[in-house]
């Protein structure tokens, strides 16, 4: 049939291989129902068998790269003005510690616009957080589509950045994977492990871990505790310049996630052209954009 599928009388459609139902294809479900090929699930007698019988139609993905991509950009420049704020904010606070000629209501005045940027900061990230788990999980539900079974199923796209300590290593490790299935140079009969993985995730997955550390960050409690000395308050004022070093890293990390993004989208997008013109593939694709 041209759609790929025959029904029974009677019961659910179950695949027929594009040669047709034979001792290599798929065999009519059991008479308790359910489907599958002869040999058991997830065991295919051609090239497209799992993706015949199992996968979705694809999901479009680049107007999801395109939002992930703009919100990741605006995050890098106000990592930039966080980071170049927070160090004038030092200088002034560190005038005022060893008594050269600036006031506290002087540092209170450097203090608020650098918490109002991490306020926008804050609020950004949420936001582009939710724009690229999406993203992430529509890419590895066709990447599933295009691969076969590999690794971590799409859930993880989501519940891995929700797991303390392991969100800074598993959603990477989500990625890499669901990068292996999309290689367009992937054969269709291959297992998703033998895919190339994008390198973009590696140098990503590293700025990310770097990022991690800018976690704590308030301007004002670093220097103004009447349980410090002065001393104490310089110590911690240079804990605040190595953490807004850090800040201007996470800028790199959202450029180079932009980079990934368009990278992975991009060869999914050539993946599925590969899989839709290969000898035996299954139905067309859904449209892809």
């Amino acid at each position: 049939m041209s759609d790929g599928w025959s029904t029974p009388p009677g019961g659910e459609g179950w695949p027929t291989p594009p040669g047709g139902p034979g001792p290599q294809g798929w065999q009519p479900p059991p008479q308790g129902g359910g489907y599958g090929p002869q040999q058991g699930p997830f065991q295919p007698q051609h090239g497209f068998g799992y993706a015949q019988a199992y996968r979705e139609p694809l999901r479009p993905l680049e107007g999801l790269a395109t939002a992930a991509s703009v919100l990741l950009g605006v995050m890098a420049v106000l990592a930039v003005v966080m980071s170049v704020m927070t160090r004038s904010f030092i200088d002034v606070a560190r005038d005022y510690l060893v008594g050269s000629g600036t006031s506290q209501s002087d540092v209170q005045d450097a203090a608020g616009p650098v918490l109002a940027v991490v306020v926008i900061y804050l609020l950004g990230f949420i936001a582009t957080a939710a724009v690229f788990i999406t993203w992430q999980y529509r890419h590895a539900v066709n990447a599933r589509s295009l691969g076969g079974v590999h690794g971590l199923g799409p859930g993880w796209s989501i519940g891995a950045w929700f797991i303390p300590c392991v969100n800074f290593v598993l959603p990477a490790v989500c990625l890499w994977q669901a990068s292996q299935a999309s290689d367009p140079q992937l054969p269709p009969n291959a297992n998703a492990s033998r895919g190339r993985g994008n390198p973009l995730v590696i140098a990503w997955a590293i700025a990310w871990v770097v990022q991690g550390f800018t976690s704590r960050f308030n301007p004002n409690t670093e220097y103004d505790s009447s349980s410090l000395t002065v001393a104490e308050k310089l110590d911690r004022l240079d804990s605040l310049k190595t953490s807004s070093t850090l800040i201007f890293v996470s800028a790199v990390g959202a450029v180079l996630a932009i980079a990934m993004v368009q990278s992975m989208t991009k060869k999914q997008a050539a993946r599925a052209a590969f899989v839709a013109e290969a000898p035996g593939a299954p139905t067309p694709y859904s449209p892809y954009g």
